[in-house]
């Protein structure tokens, strides 16, 4: 009798949760940051990439970026090079997602820009926001109360 609990109880767990993801929006790779010429096969992303473009889902989702980029199929060495692994610096970011001012301009009907900072301009670390191993965040928030959704 206690396994049929236990058996429900976990069911129920495993099913919100799943209901809750699906609720989110969290239902795999979407087109968010594909560009002309990029092909989808068996969820890697080739690296056929001649213009890339950021898409803001308008969904709250706050997790890490680590199945985003392991569905593109990038490696660690991918972003952090060989050997001992360092601190990811923008410049590997944008290697892939375009530039600085690229990102502002395709964010740029959000309001405020998240890309296009009053204090910083373009010019803020990625990191700052978006996490690889961690949960996002939405940097601005440390100081102002903004409703903005940090994939």
């Amino acid at each position: 009798m206690k396994w049929n609990y236990r058996i429900l109880l976990l069911a129920a767990l495993f099913g919100g949760v799943g209901l809750g993801l699906i609720g989110l929006g969290i239902t795999g790779c979407s087109g968010i940051n594909r560009g002309a010429g990029e092909r989808t096969s068996a969820g890697k992303m080739e690296k056929e990439v001649s213009e890339t473009r950021v898409t803001v889902k308008p969904v709250n989702v706050v997790m890490s970026l680590k199945p985003h980029h392991q569905g593109a199929g990038l490696s660690c060495e991918d972003c952090h090079g060989s050997g001992t692994p360092q601190a990811i610096r923008a410049d590997a970011c944008l290697s892939c997602h375009c530039t600085s001012e690229g990102i502002a301009q395709s964010t740029e009907a959000l309001k405020p820009n998240p890309h296009d900072s009053l204090h910083y301009g373009p010019d803020l670390d990625c990191d700052l926001c978006h996490h690889e191993h961690t949960r996002s965040e939405n940097y601005c928030n440390n100081c102002h109360e903004f409703d903005l959704q940090v994939p």
